[in-house]
């Protein structure tokens, strides 16, 4: 395993990472890169000074805004100038609660209502993030392979003006994601000690789907 992990969180423990990313194939073990997992945005902004990465810096921050004013956000991303993969729990944490926060929108909501307590939500939300992460990791990591393998498109001003689910990497990254996420879910749940999260990956609406289960 040549891959080099950076957690600056308690989410997920180092050993689940790295156990969860022993599944994947050689390709992926053998990335010399790092990945970088922050709980926090504010977090991040600080590292990136601290590493005295001033123009990701000022970058990272207009896109934080940009982002607020669209309503929109990024969990995760492959540096192709660093090499480096980020994971940005905060932003994933904003995706589950927009779920969560539609759940008394849901088919069966007032049928098991009494059963969905706050407690339950929010212990369904600790376990959600955890298989989220590793989703993302397999995702960026995809990128890093196209990269390696000269795949990975570095014309900016086309990867702005193409949509992103039209992107031949993004499709291939989706397909992986998919892939492996299928075959290795049981082993992953088991290694990450998730319970009662389904997770149902669309490649036809090419975009991620977590559907949260509660039975009496």
């Amino acid at each position: 395993m040549r891959l080099k992990l950076r957690n600056y969180t308690s989410i997920i423990s180092d050993k689940e990472v790295m156990e969860c990313l022993e599944l994947l194939p050689k390709q992926y073990k053998e990335l010399d890169i790092y990945i970088n997992i922050f709980g926090s945005n504010i977090q991040y902004l600080r590292y990136l000074l601290k590493r005295f990465k001033i123009l990701t810096f000022i970058a990272e921050c207009i896109l934080f805004i940009v982002n607020k004013f669209l309503k929109t956000c990024i969990d995760g991303y492959y540096n192709i100038e660093s090499k480096d993969v980020y994971i940005l729990c905060e932003n994933m944490y904003k995706l589950i609660d927009l779920r969560l926060n539609n759940i008394e929108k849901s088919k069966g909501y007032e049928e098991y209502k009494e059963f969905i307590t706050k407690d339950i939500l929010k212990y369904y939300r600790e376990q959600w993030i955890k298989y989220m992460i590793i989703n993302i990791l397999i995702h960026e990591l995809t990128h890093a392979i196209q990269d390696k393998e000269k795949r990975l498109s570095k014309n900016w001003l086309k990867r702005f003006f193409t949509k992103w689910e039209k992107r031949e990497e993004e499709i291939d990254a989706m397909r992986a994601t998919i892939e492996f996420s299928t075959k290795y879910e049981d082993k992953f749940l088991e290694i990450l000690n998730v319970r009662g999260i389904t997770a149902n990956h669309s490649a036809q609406e090419f975009k991620y789907k977590y559907n949260l289960k509660i039975r009496k």
